[in-house]
């Protein structure tokens, strides 16, 4: 407090400002309160509270600190002023009033009041501690109270039409033209963020499909997991002529979700009125939309760590096939794998979600990859600027008439490598050919033992045996291979993890425990120099061994640098 006290007799005083006017910003001015013949006792409490129930500050989220400070003791607190202190301070929480007036409290007598807190759209995850300190005009202060919250970084939404109801109007059991259509559009969020201001507004692709009554309907919050209902009413005239489906569309927008989510509505001239869908429908218009997370701290990663810049020279192919079909055995936790992977591709390297094309299951046929780590790649990146990285999770397989390696997609079948999967030589020679500055491949790559031309023999669902390279396949140039375990060793998923545990330990080490020398930087080397130790032990554990390798010429190449300050390493 800078302003001048200015005595105006022996009793009183008021706060004075530049002039000798009375500034009132300060609080109190009057008479000097005599102190107490016996003390008071002061005593605060602060209880957080926030409209999500998740016990954080989320970001674009308001909270509440209800404060309360009472007298316990036998004289009277004079003068009593509550100060609310940040300890640890994070970019993006904000905090007002900062200052509260408390006045005098008789004995026994008590005062409450709050404070707001808010989380901007960009805080990061973390926590945040802010001291209340209680002050008496004679120092008869209160104990500090401390309070630690904890804020999470902003989670998108991930809007899903789940059920369609349609009812037609004049209840002869179909949909006809010159009737009435009511629907009810049950969505659901899938996401790990709330959906605020939720907007959501029935498109007919036709003149001739009429809106009886709103087309547009708004919820202010939709949190994760919940489900909420529309209800249009639309007539399909008579005059008609379109397609027997109709062209109906359900359109999702909300604060913070980019772009739209846009659902087609399956919904047919001829159908049986009266009638549940119980279809799910992807939305169409965000093919690489934001991933569900929802478990993801059940599996000793902890919260997924906060954004790095963007880097817009980088570019990444995902790939996670769990799912093969009848013939071949699911590839544990491989979907997982890659889903959080190319999370942590956006999160720890700065790669931009536009950037990076992600090939799960069904999608990861041998013509999509083959397109997407060649042509695509090659007509996308900027020649001698873009860092390449490359994610493989699900089968391998070796080819028994050339011994090498194979990448089994989607449609691929074991028993005829040479004509249905990926040979790695292949895949090397398309990422060599690039223009990139680097190309970095992780293989979590795993096949289930072959016998002959490749029959499959079962194993445990928590074993993913690995045959890579039986026969070497020449690394290019400026590419880089970290491979989950070398030749005649089996690659495990952990039911604990929920993971591989190379792909687990991977995303360990780029969070940051793979900086071995603590200099503040990751390079390829040392990544591989920690998944190797960790998934060694790991697997020993497990009576099984596994120890995984690393190919080409990289190694020295800087990963990542973590925030805080660098330095040579010792």
């Amino acid at each position: 407090m800078n302003a001048p006290i200015r005595f105006t007799d022996e009793t009183s005083f008021m706060l004075a400002d530049d002039t000798g006017e009375p500034d009132l910003r300060y609080g109190w001015s009057g008479p000097i309160p005599s102190k107490p013949d016996e003390p008071p006792q002061l005593m605060a409490s602060v209880t957080f509270s926030e409209p999500s129930g998740n016990q954080a500050l989320d970001a674009d989220e308001s909270a509440t600190l209800a404060l309360q400070v009472r007298n316990d003791g036998r004289g009277r607190a004079t003068r009593v002023k509550l100060s609310l202190e940040p300890t640890i301070g994070l970019r993006g929480v904000t905090l007002e009033p900062a200052v509260l007036d408390v006045g005098d409290l008789s004995p026994g007598a008590s005062w409450t009041g709050k404070a707001t807190l808010r989380g901007a759209h960009d805080v990061s995850a973390g926590e945040w501690t802010v001291d209340a300190r209680v002050e008496d005009h004679y120092h008869f202060d209160a104990p500090v109270i401390r309070t630690v919250l904890s804020t999470r970084a902003f989670r998108p939404p991930l809007l899903e039409v789940v059920r369609i109801e349609a009812e037609d109007g004049n209840a002869n059991g179909l949909v006809e033209r010159g009737e009435q259509l009511n629907l009810k559009i049950k969505i659901r969020n899938r996401g790990a963020g709330p959906a605020r201001n939720l907007v959501a507004t029935l498109k007919a692709g036709d003149s001739s499909i009429l809106g009886l009554g709103p087309l547009e309907t708004k919820v202010e919050r939709l949190d994760p997991a919940a489900e909420t209902t529309f209800q249009f009413s639309v007539l399909v005239n008579n005059s008609y002529a379109g397609p027997s489906e109709l062209p109906l569309n359900l359109e999702m927008a909300a604060a913070f979700l980019n772009p739209a989510v846009r659902s087609p509505l399956a919904v047919s001239l001829g159908d049986s009125g009266r009638r549940i869908v119980e279809k799910r429908y992807k939305p169409t218009d965000t093919p690489q939309g934001p991933i569900e997370m929802d478990d993801v701290q059940d599996t000793g990663l902890g919260e997924l760590p906060d954004r790095v810049p963007v880097d817009e020279n980088a570019f990444a192919v995902v790939v996670g096939i769990e799912q093969y079909g009848d013939k071949v055995p699911e590839a544990t936790f491989a979907r997982r794998d890659a889903t959080v992977f190319r999370e942590y591709l956006a999160r720890t390297l700065g790669v931009p979600t536009k950037q990076m094309v992600l090939l799960i299951d069904g999608k990861a046929t041998a013509a999509s990859m083959r397109k997407e780590l060649g042509a695509r790649l090659r007509d996308r990146i900027k020649p001698g600027r873009s860092d390449v990285y490359v994610f493989y999770a699900g089968h391998g397989t070796p080819d028994p008439s050339s011994r090498s390696a194979n990448l089994v997609p989607s449609d691929g079948d074991p028993d005829y490598p040479a004509d249905t999967c990926l040979p790695l030589p292949e895949v090397y020679r398309l990422l060599g050919a690039l223009p990139a500055r680097s190309v970095t491949v992780f293989l979590d790559a795993c096949f289930t033992g072959v016998t002959g031309r490749g029959d499959v023999l079962a194993l445990s669902r928590e074993e993913r045996p690995v045959g890579i390279l039986p026969v070497a396949a020449p690394v290019p140039d400026r590419v880089t291979v970290l491979a989950a375990a070398r030749n005649n060793q089996t690659s495990s998923a952990s039911g604990e993890r929920k993971h591989g545990l190379f792909s687990f330990f991977l995303m360990k080490g780029l969070r940051g425990d793979a900086d071995l020398d603590q200099d503040r930087r990751i390079t390829v080397g040392e990544l591989a120099a920690y998944t190797r130790e960790r998934v060694r032990d790991e697997a020993q554990a497990m009576n099984r061994r596994q120890e995984p390798d690393i190919q080409g010429t990289g190694g020295d190449r800087v990963l990542r640098v973590l925030p805080g300050p660098t330095r040579d390493a010792r």
